[in-house]
């Protein structure tokens, strides 16, 4: 995205981690903001959402990242401007999931494809299964195949 010109702030919070061996499990609460232009109205978005990444210590010692799994909860889009209105159409939001509506919105005109297959709080099974899945992971044998029943790679942030 930093190649077409389009910046966002990530701020991360404090991870709770997991280890287990050679494995370990960090999650981490961030919010995704970014300052953009509606219209000509000046408007803040912010998605929050909690990343989970699976971490490995190889042979070597070190700690490498095996995956990132990003779980989408709510965004915010406001005017910075109080009072101030933003010329967004309500049948366009319609089409998007509630925990990423507005990010999606905007990503999808600005020319990014979001589809609607991302981890988010308002399908509660999906991320229930990504939550067991990584139970799994964790406490499973490194000779054993790890599994998911979602390796969906993030593309959104």
């Amino acid at each position: 995205m930093a190649g077409r010109g389009d910046y966002a702030v990530h701020r991360l919070s404090p991870p709770a981690v997991r280890v287990h061996g050679d494995r370990a499990l960090a999650e981490l609460p961030l919010i995704i903001e970014w300052r953009i232009d509606i219209e000509g109205v000046e408007a803040d978005l912010a998605s929050a959402c909690r990343s989970q990444y699976r971490a490995e210590r190889g042979a070597d010692g070190l700690w490498r990242i095996a995956r990132i799994t990003s779980i989408y909860e709510k965004d915010t889009l406001v005017p910075v401007l109080p009072g101030t209105r933003l010329a967004v159409d309500a049948a366009e939001l319609a089409g998007h999931r509630p925990s990423y509506r507005f990010l999606a919105w905007y990503l999808n005109r600005k020319g990014y494809t979001v589809g609607d297959h991302h981890l988010g709080d308002d399908q509660p099974e999906a991320v229930a299964e990504q939550y067991r899945a990584e139970h799994t992971w964790l406490y499973q044998s490194p000779t054993t195949p790890a599994t998911s029943a979602d390796p969906r790679k993030e593309t959104l942030s």
